[in-house]
């Protein structure tokens, strides 16, 4: 097998209503896994999450991006920057998880760095010829903000966030993304390839079968043809009954008022967003949900759920009773697309396993398909 060649996505790569979904082996293949995170993860802008959750100075989070062990860190001058988490000195991951600090401490031999990056502490450096601690601050990792969302990339060639996001930030801004708060997360940890799991928020196709009693009765009516967008992402816009996409029919009385500002025909609409490679939001009439994608191996993935709502609709009184509902609906909606890409997995495994084509309804899964197509064969 050629995981490099053109000719294994000859069909992936045609148009739209002719193209098929990418080979099977692109979802169980370690060699195409590892693939992926060098040329794809390693390559673009990747989003991890919102800049509100690092509100203060010395707010840090620690994470994964293609394998690469990055801190990020709001600083003293409030400004969000990314590091490499390992110490300059003989490579100590410096530090785990999330929370707040004055300072960043190796807890190896006590090297010290400002919130900027810069070399602070150095003890019993004195006989080392030639050491000048102004040249070992820690690695810098590209960073970005856009719409609230914080995007990190580890590659210094790359096109600026701009660029990659293109008109990303006009087509969203009716929904207003930054003015929302994330109000909680939720980690996921899902036996199956990052693929199916980003590929199954994009496309409406599995709804009636996968999501029947629960949300399947909001009747989501996608346009065609599908939109074309300027930068590294895909959209799939769908109008349908009224009231929230992201409450059960049983809570949809106590669905929470509109986002403000936002237009009455966007009131019925439910707009989902995946900037390539796999971060992916959703925008209704009151809110905006989005997951954090972090493979893990080619059968295995990590996504972290963030809810946002409104500054104003968090403000009001029963806020926190209300959004249960919210989580409820999220959850529930999680837990059943979790139990089918399973087993989906288990199938896309199988040595008999093929590719086929796409519906009109899976038009962003083909997106997705070309995308990582071309990347990885960029690289032959």
């Amino acid at each position: 097998m050629n995981l490099l060649s053109p000719d294994s996505f000859e069909k992936v790569l045609l148009p739209n209503a002719e193209a098929h979904c990418l080979p099977a082996w692109c979802y169980s293949d370690e060699e195409f896994f590892e693939l992926e995170r060098k040329a794809v993860f390693g390559r673009a802008w990747v989003g991890v999450g919102r800049q509100e959750l690092l509100e203060k100075p010395g707010d840090y989070r620690t994470l994964e991006v293609a394998g690469t062990p990055i801190i990020i860190v709001r600083g003293e001058d409030n400004e969000l920057r990314a590091f490499s988490n390992a110490c300059r000195h003989r490579g100590m991951r410096l530090l785990e998880g999330e929370g707040s600090c004055n300072a960043i401490s190796c807890p190896f031999h006590g090297w010290k760095y400002k919130l900027n990056g810069d070399l602070l502490g150095v003890p019993h450096m004195e006989q080392a010829v030639g050491f000048d601690r102004k040249t070992f601050g820690l690695t810098p990792v590209r960073l970005g903000v856009s719409d609230g969302f914080i995007f990190v990339c580890l590659d210094p060639d790359q096109v600026s966030l701009s660029d990659w996001l293109g008109d990303f930030s006009e087509r969203h801004a009716p929904y207003g993304f930054e003015n929302l708060r994330c109000t909680r997360q939720t980690t996921y940890e899902v036996a199956c390839n990052w693929k199916p799991f980003v590929e199954v928020f994009m496309e409406y196709y599995h709804l009636k079968w996968v999501h029947a009693g629960t949300f399947d009765s909001i009747d989501y009516r996608p346009p065609v043809p599908h939109e074309v967008t300027t930068g590294n992402y895909t959209t799939v816009f769908g109008f349908h009954n009224e009231g929230s996409a992201a409450v059960i029919d049983a809570d949809a009385a106590n669905a929470l008022p509109p986002i403000p500002g936002l237009p009455a025909d966007l009131q019925r609409a439910t707009r989902c967003t995946m900037v390539f490679p796999g971060f992916i939001m959703a925008a209704t009439k009151d809110c905006m949900w989005y997951f954090e994608c972090h493979p893990v191996s080619a059968g295995k993935s990590r996504f972290v759920l963030g809810t946002c709502f409104p500054e104003e609709t968090i403000a009001q009184p029963g806020f926190e009773e209300i959004q249960k509902a919210y989580q409820k609906r999220w959850h529930l909606g999680a837990m059943e697309d979790v139990e089918v890409l399973e087993r989906q997995q288990l199938g896309l495994a199988s040595p008999l396993a093929t590719s086929g084509p796409l519906s009109h309804l899976e038009y962003a899964v083909g997106d997705l398909a070309k995308f990582i197509a071309r990347q990885v064969t960029s690289q032959a």
